[in-house]
């Protein structure tokens, strides 16, 4: 026994003592992944010759065996250098630049990339033909225990994925069920975003704190049960997935912030998504929305505001008036749904099927149509879940553009699959997709550009009942839950508030911060399908502002940060065509700040400034602002200032002359 001991020991040693290390550079050669192979697969990560971050134990646990050691077989080392044309985006090019290794095992591959920005990994099985099951991943980030995180923490894997960001120590996320991506590690002088990008037939990633701060996933649903709206998980297999047994897996992606505003402008997740899988783009039309819920149907002075063919007429024509593009149909016209106890919910989803709706449906989409304004129909999950098909068909049948699909709260495998199969029923079908209740974008806005949003955020809508939609909070999100992409936090509140002012109110529903911080949301938030979300009645009492909001681009065709703070302040500005939108949002005292237009601008030309703005009587009334216009040359610096909790909207167009005569 004692000889096999020692002959154990001995192997054991040998084993360690051929581990290998590999490099990976990014293309700057700032930022280094070195990979060791042997017992076990780990990680270390070094930017401008610094240890900022270590990956330990990357492996996954299948029925088929334990990916995750070994040694190297065989090295593949590749540069990439592409660009590519997005169908919409932050910008209209993204330059896919970095280098990768692909280290080959005898049952597995490890891929990891370097960009000069970020690291990024995946496992790649190779395990024949058949399924298999995936027990656990692993995975641990070498943090101590009072490094700082700023995290999204969740109660429970059943989750509307709308949370404030917390900032605490690393321990501390021990004292929470867990954080969904993006969670933010700070380091050494460097900010680390942790996402994921690519996944698919998989749960989603969570962060927990069990011994050390590790990867977690919701397991495979075993039974479940219709609570209210929901498909909720009962009880759950002592698994995470089913799967096919080669395959690859989810990127694990690392940011590597040098400078916090970085984060304000982040392609990693788009870059490592699979490829657009829909070949005819030209019907996906991002743009404006009206919208009802937020307002609560409320049009003052109609006397029969409510759930009916007259009130969405009336938001037709709104809609119609400022050139909006679409308008979403919220929940209650589906029959049973809205305030009806008599209907239950599972009856719900098969009077969609059946064509049971509040009001005449197909009329009102005919009549939007003639106003050339587009028809989003809401949709509960399960209702798709259940009659996929079915329920599409039959809005389509109507004429509707697109769903906005709500209250998934799950991030399972069995529902990450299935927000796939929405995107995939909705582009055969040339519809439009809005997600709701559903976890962080993970890559699917590429696959299927006809999703053009997600949630995923404490928006807006928490205004109506809630206190905890601060401005530090909205500007919170633009550097954590935005680098993961799309984001509907449904804008535009034209009933303005300070902090101390603020009351919640679900009928008459208002805003913390300043007008022009409501206006700067439009720019700084990227949301392809953005709302207008409140009351058509309020706009109309605020022609100017309306006027400004209803004629915001919401894609871009380049993205430029120019100064920010998690938490504090960001201001941005996003190119569309010739103009330029530079905005500003601030949490806090009064700051003014200084933009560079030779920064933004490539030539000496003049150029035309639209600016909406605070002024010093926003101190006393947050809804006061000023829309002014001014001529500056290319080369200037300008000045404005944000009051309190405000900000600012530049819309800055380059001044052509023709025959010497200037034109805009």
């Amino acid at each position: 026994m004692k000889k096999i001991i020692i002959t154990l020991m001995g192997l054991a040693l040998s084993a360690m003592a051929f581990a290998e290390t590999y490099s990976v550079k990014s293309p700057d050669g700032k930022i280094e992944a070195k990979i060791s192979d042997g017992k076990s697969i780990s990680i270390s990560v070094v930017a401008d010759g610094k240890n900022v971050l270590g990956l330990k134990d990357i492996a996954l646990k299948t029925n088929k065996g334990f990916l995750g050691n070994g040694t190297v077989k065989s090295i593949a080392k590749k540069q990439i250098d592409k660009q590519i044309d997005t169908v919409y985006g932050i910008r209209s090019k993204v330059r896919d630049n970095c280098n990768l290794v692909h280290l080959s095992f005898d049952k597995f591959a490890l891929e990891v990339r370097a960009y000069n920005d970020a690291v990024a990994y995946r496992l790649i099985s190779n395990l024949g033909d058949g399924e298999m099951i995936i027990e656990d991943e692993s995975l641990e980030i070498d943090a101590k225990k009072d490094d700082s995180i700023i995290a999204h923490i969740v109660k429970s894997d059943t989750t509307s994925f709308e949370s404030t960001y917390k900032r605490i120590s690393v321990a501390q996320l021990a004292n929470f069920h867990n954080a969904t991506p993006p969670l933010l590690l700070k380091k050494d002088g460097y900010t680390i975003a942790m996402a994921e990008s690519s996944v698919e037939s998989f749960p989603g990633m969570r962060i927990v704190y069990k011994d050390g701060l590790k990867i977690s996933h919701s397991k495979y649903p075993k039974t479940l049960k219709v609570r209210s709206r929901l498909n909720k998980v009962e009880a759950t297999e002592n698994f995470i997935a089913k799967t096919k047994a080669t395959r690859a897996f989810p990127w694990r992606a690392f940011v590597i912030a040098r400078s916090e505003k970085e984060l304000a402008d982040c392609d990693i997740v788009f870059k490592l998504a699979p490829k657009c899988a829909v070949a005819d783009t030209k019907w996906i039309k991002p743009g404006l929305c009206a919208w009802e819920w937020w307002n609560d149907w409320n049009l003052e002075g109609f006397s029969n505001a409510g759930i009916n063919l007259e009130t969405y007429y009336y938001y037709v024509d709104f809609a119609a008036k400022y050139n909006l593009p679409y308008l979403l149909v919220d929940e209650g016209w589906v029959y049973g749904h809205h305030g009806d106890k008599k209907v239950s919910h599972d009856k719900v989803d098969e009077n969609l099927v059946e064509g049971k709706t509040t009001f005449d449906v197909p009329a009102l989409i005919k009549y939007a149509h003639s106003k050339n304004v587009k028809v989003v129909l809401w949709v509960l999950a399960k209702t798709l879940e259940k009659y996929g098909d079915a329920a599409m068909d039959k809005m389509k049948s109507w004429g509707a553009d697109g769903v906005k699909v709500d209250f998934f709260d799950r991030d399972d495998q069995i529902y990450v699959d299935l927000y796939k199969k929405i995107a995939r029923l909705a582009a055969e079908r040339q519809m439009i997709v809005d997600f709701h209740g559903c976890q962080p974008p993970a890559g699917l806005q590429r696959e299927y550009p006809n999703v053009l949003n997600f949630e995923a955020v404490l928006g807006g809508e928490c205004n109506k009942w809630s206190k905890v939609i601060t401005p530090e909070h909205c500007i919170d999100i633009v550097y954590t839950r935005m680098l993961l992409g799309p984001m509907d936090f449904t804008p535009g509140a034209v009933n303005n508030a300070s902090k101390q002012a603020f009351k919640p109110s679900y009928r008459n529903p208002m805003s913390q911060g300043t007008r022009a911080f409501q206006a700067a949301m439009y720019v700084v938030y990227y949301g392809p399908l953005q709302m207008l979300c409140d009351s058509p009645t309020e706009y109309y009492k605020n022609p100017k502002t309306t006027e400004f909001f209803s004629k915001m681009p919401t894609t871009w065709d380049d993205t430029k940060v120019i100064s920010g703070e998690i938490g504090k302040s960001v201001v941005l500005a996003r190119k569309s065509g010739k103009t330029w939108y530079i905005a500003g949002m601030n949490a806090g005292d009064a700051k003014e700040v200084e933009i560079d237009l030779a920064k933004i601008f490539d030539s000496n030309s003049n150029v035309q400034l639209e600016i909406f703005a605070d002024v010093a009587e926003t101190a006393k009334d947050a809804n006061l602002h000023s829309i002014t216009k001014v001529e500056k040359k290319a080369s200037d610096k300008i000045k404005v200032k944000m009051e309190r909790d405000g900000g600012f909207v530049i819309k800055a167009t380059p001044k052509t002359t023709l025959f010497g005569v200037s034109l805009f």
